[in-house]
């Protein structure tokens, strides 16, 4: 789990944050994937079937609607890849997937 700090500024927690993913995940970080509006750069986090989104926050709590989660598969199926939201708070990381991806997953076991 990304130790998520106060007295750090947002970019600087994020990018911690995305470091840890990959390295935990075995993937590699986007270079500057929220700052440029490309179709090829998206996510924070390639792996070999996944794009990883990495949220990051010092709260307790993180908001997530449809719209979010919307853009998220969308940008992963446009690229090939399978869709992957990472959510750290401040008591622990946690990961959303969407229902066939995790049925895959669990009957490969």
């Amino acid at each position: 789990m990304a130790l998520i700090r106060k007295n750090h500024t947002n970019r600087q927690k994020s990018q911690r944050s995305e470091k840890a993913a990959a390295n935990i995940l075995g993937g590699k970080v986007q270079v500057a994937s929220g700052a440029m509006q490309t179709k090829w750069l998206k996510g924070d986090v390639v792996l070999d079937d996944y794009l990883v989104e990495d949220k990051v926050t010092s709260s307790d709590s993180y908001s997530l609607n449809q719209n979010t989660l919307s853009k998220i598969f969308a940008q992963a199926r446009n690229i090939g890849k399978k869709p992957l939201l990472r959510v750290s708070m401040s008591r622990g990381t946690y990961y959303v997937l969407d229902e066939v991806t995790l049925v895959n997953l669990l009957n490969k076991q």
